[in-house]
């Protein structure tokens, strides 16, 4: 299987809409849907963002040799990684081979695909070395499989059995619950001292429902949006 093939991490939309000439949220919601959610107090499925650089590991399984290929790649296809971010993929890599024939079907032709982020010390400074001060480590937030996103008591099972971290979970929460909560900021779950604040929310139907479009509904509220907006209003963000 040609890696061309393979689809990268999906856009996760801000919940609010932003004014082009200076890239601030705006009390417009981005989409139908977004409003629809927001006006009805959908409950949705909520984890921790993290300040990171995008990476996954495609795992192809062939029928035809009972083995599988696994390999990392970026956010990107010219995504450039140094040397101890390869050996961090390689660790990565060694897990998944070694669990790979139990987790996995290996008779059967498929594309998994582990996204996650790489976070620690270099990466988004200065958040970065709070998170890990002397190296840099890998936690998963979704698996695809065939191009089907997997339910999160799934993809938290498969972690287990790998080895695998997955990202701080948030609860079930509306969307305007989640304004309230990074408005106000609120610690990182991955730093003990509560010396760096979250970066945000990423929020997703329980089911994995789609829009009419046929995309996954999910979104992300980030501190640094209201942050922004205030700078620029001199006032909290409302809607």
């Amino acid at each position: 299987m040609s890696k061309s093939k393979h689809s990268f991490y999906q856009k996760i939309n801000t919940v609010f809409m932003r004014d082009k000439a200076t890239n601030c949220i705006v009390p417009e919601f981005v989409s139908p849907v977004a409003k629809w959610m927001f006006d009805e107090g959908i409950k949705m499925y909520s984890t921790e963002k993290i300040d990171g650089t995008n990476t996954s590991f495609v795992i192809e399984t062939s029928s035809e040799t009972e083995t599988a290929n696994i390999y990392a790649r970026g956010k990107t296809e010219s995504a450039f990684f140094e040397p101890r971010h390869k050996a961090l993929h390689q660790t990565i890599i060694d897990k998944l081979n070694k669990a790979c024939g139990d987790v996995f079907d290996l008779h059967s032709d498929a594309v998994i695909e582990v996204f996650g982020e790489m976070y620690g010390s270099g990466i988004q400074e200065p958040a970065g070395s709070k998170y890990v001060p002397d190296g840099i480590k890998f936690i998963v937030f979704d698996i695809k499989i065939n191009g089907l996103y997997l339910l999160p008591d799934n993809v938290k099972d498969i972690c287990y059995k790998v080895g695998l971290d997955y990202v701080p979970e948030m609860g079930m929460m509306t969307i305007g619950e989640a304004i309230d909560l990074v408005q106000k900021r609120f610690y990182s779950n991955l730093v003990k001292d509560n010396s760096l604040f979250a970066e945000g929310v990423v929020m997703k139907l329980s089911l994995g429902l789609l829009d009419r479009n046929g995309e996954r509904i999910i979104i992300k509220v980030k501190s640094c949006d209201f942050i922004k907006y205030k700078a620029k209003t001199n006032q909290n963000f409302s809607i």
